[in-house]
């Protein structure tokens, strides 16, 4: 597996607005790159917003990248303070909790 964190700033107040757009506009996007294992949209507090996706091999991931740069270029970067930020790599550790 190989997952992608994206971390987005946005100017002060937009962290919503951002929260917004990815959810509505963005989901179906990353739901169609092939391999896709899971999504999560994280809020951080201070208007940042970390996107975690996790991909059944390296391809997915690269793609994933990609599509986001393209899409956040023509969706978010108004509202954002600092340029997207990616870290991408090999997933060495994972695990999933049960439900109790």
């Amino acid at each position: 597996m190989y997952a992608s964190i994206r971390i987005a700033r946005g100017n002060q107040g937009e962290g919503e607005e951002m929260g917004k757009r990815i959810e509505n506009e963005f989901l179906p996007v990353i739901s169609g790159v092939q391999g896709l294992v899971a999504y999560y949209c994280v809020d951080a507090g201070d208007d940042t917003i970390i996107a975690i996706s996790v991909f059944n091999d390296k391809a997915g991931a690269d793609e994933s990248n990609k599509v986001a740069l393209g899409w956040v270029q023509e969706n978010l970067a108004p509202l954002m303070s600092t340029p997207l930020e990616v870290k991408a790599g090999k997933v060495i550790v994972s695990t999933s909790g049960s439900e109790s």
